[in-house]
């Protein structure tokens, strides 16, 4: 949107070598750009503070959703006994006592068709078989 060194500079030549003919309109607007320091970033923030609200609402929404569900699971009671249950069957199978449910990649190794047709102790029998790789 600014001219080039090259565009003012031409458009100087112009005027010097013809100082009685006056500049056109887009000539002198051209110059007046050029004159004014720092227009592109002046430019840019001003696009950035136009678009700030938009650009808020689009990033600060999906964390307030996130922020909201994250507290909704905390507050669930239902789930915190999904979670328990879980941890007592695993701790059944693996015959150890551990106090902190902790899902880590590994458990994720296994694909539907795995699960599906096997029981839940052939499920962990896989996954002890992933984690000893």
């Amino acid at each position: 949107m600014t001219p080039s060194e090259e565009e003012k500079q031409k458009i100087q030549e112009a005027q010097l070598a013809n100082p009685d003919v006056p500049l056109g309109s887009a000539e002198q607007f051209l110059l007046t750009l050029s004159s004014i320091s720092g227009l592109c970033a002046r430019l840019q923030l001003w696009a950035f503070k136009l678009n700030y609200e938009t650009l808020e609402k689009e990033i600060a929404e999906p964390l307030f959703d996130l922020k909201l569900g994250m507290e909704q699971l905390a507050k669930n009671k239902t789930f915190k006994r999904i979670l328990a249950t879980l941890l007592a069957i695993g701790n059944f199978l693996n015959s150890t006592s551990v106090s902190v449910f902790f899902l880590s990649a590994s458990v994720f190794f296994l694909s539907a068709s795995q699960v599906a047709p096997c029981s839940l102790y052939s499920a962990v029998l896989l996954t002890r078989a992933h984690r000893a790789l």
